[in-house]
């Protein structure tokens, strides 16, 4: 009898929450990036960025202060820049556990990725100045590319089948009820981790399949 080989594994991570914390320079970074391309003022005390896509976000503000979607490029560069001097000044923490997790995945069969509300280029801003090597992950979907997470999911997943030529079992890491309902939008597995806003609690009762308290506990090895 021919056994089918196990499919391999793509796991994509969140980044805010998940992987690092950046103490609210990302907030701080959108306002005075909104400040300089739109001459806009909006401390965006009222905004949850927990979840969110930065084009979510965007298209918020733009139904508050009538923002034209032609500079959204000069925004994204001016949120580069902002956010790149924060963090050189003060680098995010990098959550307990998550650098071994990262290194037990890579070393594993399994490819990785990215799915993370941030646009492409902040995302990037965060993990080298966080210390974390961005080459480690293969594919990714970002805040840039649509305002919906669950889009970006079944993007990054797209991008990964159509570089490997196969499909995978896919598993979905973050910190919030968004990440998990990505997860399962792409039928994935979703591991939350209460490292962001969130309790256990609440991550199980929005679906989560798995809950840890450290990536520590979300080894290669471990499942």
């Amino acid at each position: 009898m021919n056994h089918a080989s196990p499919r391999r594994r793509l796991v994509l991570f969140d980044i805010d929450g998940t992987l690092v914390d950046v103490r609210g320079a990302g907030r701080l970074a959108f306002a005075e990036a909104l400040t300089l391309t739109w001459g806009v003022t909006d401390d965006l005390h009222d905004i949850r960025f927990a979840g969110a896509t930065d084009l979510g976000v965007l298209r918020q503000l733009r139904q508050r202060h009538a923002l034209p979607p032609e500079e959204e490029s000069t925004f994204f560069h001016h949120m580069e820049r902002t956010l790149t001097r924060a963090l050189l000044a003060e680098p995010p923490q990098v959550y307990d556990g998550v650098r071994a997790c990262l290194s037990s995945w890579a070393s594993s069969d399994a490819m990785l990725g990215l799915l993370t509300g941030n646009a492409l280029r902040t995302a990037h801003v965060k993990l080298e100045t966080a210390g974390i090597d961005r080459s480690r992950f293969d594919v990714g979907g970002y805040g840039d590319e649509h305002h919906d997470r669950n889009e970006l999911a079944r993007l990054a997943r797209a991008r990964a089948v159509s570089g490997a030529g196969h499909d995978f079992d896919v598993i979905v890491v973050g910190d919030t009820p968004a990440d998990i309902a990505a997860a399962k939008a792409i039928g994935a597995t979703a591991v939350a981790v209460t490292t962001g806003h969130y309790d256990a609690a609440a991550l199980a009762a929005a679906g989560a399949d798995v809950v840890v308290d450290s990536l520590a506990h979300f080894m290669a090895t471990s499942r």
